[in-house]
Order: C-alpha cells, then structure tokens, then sequence
C-alpha cells in the first residue's frame, strides 16, 4: 500500500496555497504541526488535527481551526477552514466541564476534543501566598508519561485519555482532568511545596510567557524514551518531541526577556523528568519490531539509558541546570501483570522488576556522570522502585489494605481491563495502592512526591531531595554531595548491593517468558 510522509516544509507549502481561504495563521499550523515532524497514513486515510482558537493570542475564540492533511496521487495536501462553535454557557469557576464520562470501552482512538478542560485556575487554592522562604526557584517544567500527564492527551486523538470519570473524583474540583489518577499526581504536590501554582498542560496554555511563567507540564501519555513506544495507543508526545516543545518554550523566555535574564530565570527552573515505563509496556514486553531479539534486557536498558543521557546533555545546553530524574516504578507488580502473568495471592512478577532495578541502576550511575561532567549543574536521581517497594512493605503502616487489586478496572485484580466507568470503581481509593491496572491512587502519589521532596517518610533521591536542590546555586551542590554522602552510607551501601545484583542478572541475560510454564513468579523481598 503506498505511504506518504508529510514533512514541515511540504505542509508549509501546502497551507501557504490555502492561505487566503482561512484566517487560521501559517506559523499557528506549523507551530503545532512540528509536534508531530513526521507523519505517516495510507492511501486510504485521512488525518485531521484540531486546533482551538483559546490556543492562540490572535484567533477569535468563537471558531474551530481545522487541519486537515490528506493524501491526493502521492502528494501531501492540506487545506485549513475555521468552523464556528455553537454557544455555550459560561464556563464554571473551577475549570470547563469535561466530556461526558464513557460507559463502554472506545472501539476506536478518541478524537481530540473541541474543549477540553483545562485546569490553570485550579492552581489558586494550592498556592500558598508567598514562595518558601529561602527557596530561588522560579518554575517547575515537566517532561514525562502518564505519571504526570496533566491534561496533555485530552487535545489528542488517543487511546491513552483520563478525561472520564471517574478519573479525578477525588481531585479538588471532583471532574476528570487528564490526570491518570483518582486525584492528584506528583508533580502537583512538588509545586505546591515549590509555592507554586499546578503546572498547565503545555497544549492547554495560549502559548503566551505570562501563561508559562510558572512553568508547562509537556508530559503526554504513552510516551516513551524511544520514539516509536506507545504508539499503538494513537497519537502522543514522545520525549524527544518534548524535548524539542520545552527548547520552544525557552526561546520564547529569551525573546520576551532578553538572553541573559532568560539564562538566569531557565537555570533556577526545576526540570522534573519521569519516563521510561511505555518502553517496556508498549515496547520491549510486547515485542515490537523483534527487539527481544536484538537486545536481551540488559542491552535494551543500556540504549534507554544512553538515550536519556543525550537529552539530559540537550536541556543543559539550553541553560537548563537544576534536574529532578525519576526511575521507574515496580512494574511487576502492576494489576495488569499480575493479571496476565497469574501471580498468586497478589505476588509480585521478579523477572519484570529485575529489568526495572537494571534500568534504575544504570540511570543512576549515569546522572553521578553527568553530575561530575558538568559541575555548574543539579541534577538528582530519584528511585521511584525503592519509594514504591517501602510503601508495599509497610502498607498497613500507610493506611493501605489493599495492595494488589487496582480500585478500577476489571477482570483478577482488576487488571485485565483499564477504568472506564464510576461503575468499575471501588468506593474508597485511599486505603489502595493501585488506581487502575499501572497507575498508583493519589494517596501513593502524596507519599512518594513527600519523599522525593524531603525524604519524609524514607530517602529514595541521591545525591540529596529536591527540597535541598532548590536551596542550592552553583557549586554549593558539590559540596553538600559531599556532606550528603558522608551522612547517608546505609543507602551507598545499597546502592553497592544493587550493583552486585544487577551484575548477576546482566550475566544470566533472562528473556521475556512466552508461555506461563517460562513464567517465573516470584515475591520480592
């Protein structure tokens, strides 16, 4: 079947003939269309990408902008028109009503929709009235997956969506907001802590300095370190493509404030980076492209973490100096592979974690390179398997009574199926640990966030938590890598046991089992 790839500069030319049929500005398309720099479709398909007036400070809010890119005797063609949007009722205080919650699951990848909610006057209530005392940093930006999506997906045409309920019924405004959570996920308590207000979706704000002052949240569900991840789900925002959106941003901050103010306003911003699951969930375990046959797990993490290395080096090219890097959770034990695996009495899946505690390690020992790299720079590594795997073990200590059956879902341990309806959800989600079949409830997310801030209940970042980075400038952090170090040795200590570990596991090489006489079902102790 032939293919056609539409390329910026085909587009460009394409919407340049339209032009003078839609008020829709070109740089406005190209602006959003280099989110996507490469898109592919068959002979007997179109795409079509909406785009909101609200998006742009010169467009009138009344009209839909709609793209549509289709193929015409294999050339790219695209033609542009603004529909006019009905009336509507004046939108609530708290945030626009999102779409009605679905009963069913989708049969195809929802459409994006024509507004979706966008949460910024949210913020208002978490905001404390002034910035913690002692604390220079200016924003926070967000670059992940869906432990951090914030609304990002609601604007794309995917199967990765929490815009339903009941997503969100124990957020502040009770509705659904993107967020892969019943409430709120990490990064929502680290701003608060940072004093400051919920980070906006980077596809909800009108792309104005004053809407991003406070930072963007660019973080899409589905998304992986590699391109291709999750791309069964529909249409994402892979990391390198945030990458690219957050060095946008920037050079929006330069031309607004001049490039020395903006240097110093980047370099006191926190860059929190949490991604990596998708490329095992939507990659390397299904199989995609024979990668199993290519890389045994090892090697696969070693590419990841060399990928993550290249694009940390990106961000402190572009003046960025102060990193917050989250490892990955326990993916084995997740509801779904729980479910799939047929774990007993809620056991966790030991192969799927070794790879996990492979990948933490090696992102790990990679940031202290990077840290003795480039000394003029923060960058801290938090180990979301340690905080995971401490809140598992002492559940009863946390209020959790349920540690393996996820509150929504379907199916043993609710992790055959994802939440789509109130219906499939329990009745209380605090006491659980997992929300939906990979996703941890708001109480867990509140634990970790408290530990990646502070150590509150147990130290999983290294060199030092967030709260002792954002009170650092310079080469002060080397200095209290030093102290940290020297007053933290039970966690070198294991850090070394990890080492000896995953030295045993890389030499055994394990593959992915393909039949549940290969699985191998072990409690992590």
């Amino acid at each position: 079947m032939p293919r056609c790839r539409c390329f910026a500069a085909t587009i460009e030319a394409s919407v340049t003939a339209v032009k003078a049929h839609t008020p829709l500005p070109i740089d406005f398309i190209l602006k959003q269309i280099t989110v996507f720099p490469a898109i592919y479709f068959s002979s007997t398909n179109n795409i079509n990408a909406y785009f909101h007036s609200s998006n742009h400070d010169n467009l009138d809010p009344s009209f839909r902008n709609e793209l549509q890119i289709q193929l015409d005797n294999g050339v790219c063609v695209v033609s542009a028109n603004s529909v006019p949007l009905l009336p509507t009722s004046p939108p609530l205080t708290s945030t626009t009503d999102p779409s009605p919650p679905l009963t069913t699951p989708p049969s195809t990848p929802s459409p994006a929709p024509s507004l979706p909610p966008n949460d910024q006057s949210l913020s208002d209530s978490l905001v404390p009235a002034l910035r913690p005392r002692g604390s220079p940093v200016r924003a926070m930006f967000v670059i992940g997956d869906s432990t951090v999506d914030s609304g990002t997906n609601n604007f794309l045409g995917t199967f990765a969506r929490a815009d339903h309920a009941p997503y969100g019924r124990d957020f502040d405004t009770h509705k659904p907001t993107g967020r892969f959570s019943n409430g709120r996920v990490p990064v929502d308590y680290l701003a608060h802590r940072l004093g400051l207000p919920l980070i906006p979706s980077y596809l909800s704000q009108r792309g104005s300095v004053d809407d991003m002052i406070h930072g963007v949240n660019y973080a899409s569900a589905g998304a992986g370190i590699i391109f291709s991840s999750g791309s069964e789900l529909g249409q994402r925002i892979s990391f390198t493509q945030q990458i690219q959106q957050i060095t946008d941003t920037f050079q929006r901050f330069i031309t607004r404030m001049g490039e020395e103010e903006a240097a110093s306003y980047i370099s006191n911003s926190i860059i929190y980076i949490s991604i990596g699951s998708n490329d095992y969930i939507h990659y390397y375990l299904r199989n995609v492209s024979a990668v199993q046959n290519k890389y045994v797990s090892w090697e696969f993490n070693q590419l990841l973490a060399y990928l993550m290395r290249q694009e940390i080096k990106n961000l402190y090219h572009a003046n960025v100096r102060r990193m917050a890097v989250m490892g990955l959770g326990p993916i084995g034990c997740a509801p779904f592979y729980l479910w799939q695996y047929g774990s007993q009495n809620g056991t966790c899946i030991r192969m799927l974690n070794n790879m996990i505690l492979e990948f933490n390690y090696l992102m790990r020992f990679t940031i202290e390179e990077l840290r003795e790299e480039f000394t003029d720079a923060n960058i801290i590594f938090c180990d979301a398997f340690q905080g995971s795997m401490e809140i598992l073990k002492n559940s009863h200590r946390y209020g959790f009574n349920e540690t393996h059956t996820a509150c929504c879902g379907l199916g043993r341990y609710n992790g055959w199926m994802m939440c789509y309806s109130p219906g499939m959800a329990c009745s209380n989600a605090s006491n659980h640990l997992w929300w939906d079949q990979f996703h941890p409830t708001a109480a867990v997310n509140e634990i970790l966030a408290d530990n990646v801030w502070s150590g509150l209940h147990t130290s999983m970042c290294y060199p030092m938590n967030m709260k002792d980075m954002s009170n650092l400038t310079g080469k002060l952090s080397d200095f209290l890598t030093y102290i940290g170090r020297s007053a933290d040795n039970k966690h070198d200590d294991e850090f070394d046991n990890h080492y000896e570990m995953i030295n045993m596991v890389a030499q055994k090489s394990p593959e992915v089992p393909s039949s549940s006489n290969e699985r191998n079902i072990e409690k992590d102790e």
